[in-house]
């Protein structure tokens, strides 16, 4: 079978409120890095390729693979090594060439041997970058996103980062399935939508999103008017127009203790996809995610400590 990814997206229509919850401070032993943030929601990271750099990055959950242009690629001395196939909502299913770093690292978190997929530019994506930084990095680490104080913190598998950490623990699938094939390297959690349907649904937790999306063929949505609404391109895909409609859906209630009101965008388009739709990391003011424990804590406060703590 040949090799399939599916990308993130970045969609500018909307900024999305920040919700109040407790401040958050990690200890000092753990591998911390500083980020920048643009706009409400997209994250720049400061990432090493080959021991080169550093490079700006978008910070992507929702890309399943990590991409670089292909002037990068070749300033770092990568080789094209194979073919893989992607897929995106802006742009449907690609075929771009892949190289292997001999590593790819941000701060002290480091992969090695890690295929990237070479693009010809990211000059569509929303921001100025060199690439996208994806789950096929991120997976190898336990981590919290924290947004209010713009860092990222690492934990190696096992490490104690999960232990300091109070909140309820939301059950994570870190493998999609698509018409292909399952999908390695993603972030879904299981949500319901009381007041729009009966069924739960499957959200993508995306950091590389600025709204929350629903795929409305998908939950089979009748009421959608088709308005058209501008989306920026992805790392292989132009800025597009695409159908959709602006749903007040109520709360989105995921596991016990979690309620969120978002405006949300209601795809008309029909898309082959392995969720249902996605749940923008930026209505956080933080985000815990263990891939070694298969869960995920938002909002999650120190256990010593219940209080603000000042940020590093």
């Amino acid at each position: 079978m040949r090799q399939f990814f599916l990308l993130g997206s970045f969609l500018s229509v909307s900024v999305l409120p920040c919700l109040s919850a407790q401040a958050q401070s990690i200890a000092a032993n753990q591998l911390q890095v500083r980020v920048r943030r643009t706009g409400q929601s997209l994250i720049i990271v400061p990432v090493f390729v080959n021991g080169k750099g550093p490079y700006d990055f978008l910070l992507d959950t929702g890309s399943s693979a990590t991409t670089i242009d292909r002037d990068l690629a070749a300033e770092v001395g990568l080789s094209m090594s194979g073919r893989t196939t992607i897929l995106s909502i802006q742009g449907g299913e690609t075929t771009i060439l892949t190289a292997k770093a001999n590593t790819v690292s941000l701060g002290e978190a480091a992969v090695s041997q890690l295929t990237v997929g070479v693009v010809k530019t990211l000059a569509s994506a929303p921001v100025k970058a060199r690439g996208v930084l994806g789950e096929d990095f991120l997976s190898n680490f336990d981590l919290l996103l924290d947004y209010q104080h713009r860092y990222i913190q690492f934990d190696p598998r096992g490490g104690s980062l999960a232990e300091t950490l109070a909140g309820e623990h939301i059950p994570l699938r870190l493998v999609g399935n698509d018409r292909l094939g399952p999908i390695n390297n993603r972030l879904i959690v299981v949500a319901r939508l009381p007041e729009l349907i009966s069924n739960s649904v499957t959200l993508l937790l995306d950091s590389g999103a600025n709204v929350a999306v629903l795929f409305g063929p998908l939950l089979h949505l009748s009421s959608i008017r088709g308005s058209s609404v501008y989306a920026y391109g992805n790392s292989v895909s132009s800025p597009s127009i695409i159908a959709g409609n602006w749903e007040a859906i109520g709360q989105i209630v995921i596991g016990e203790t979690t309620a969120i009101s978002l405006s949300t965008l209601v795809m008309g388009t029909q898309i082959a996809w392995d969720v249902d739709g996605l749940l923008p990391t930026s209505a956080f003011h933080s985000i815990f995610i263990s891939h070694s424990g298969k869960f995920v804590i938002f909002n999650p406060h120190l256990i010593s400590s219940l209080t603000q703590i000042p940020p590093h």
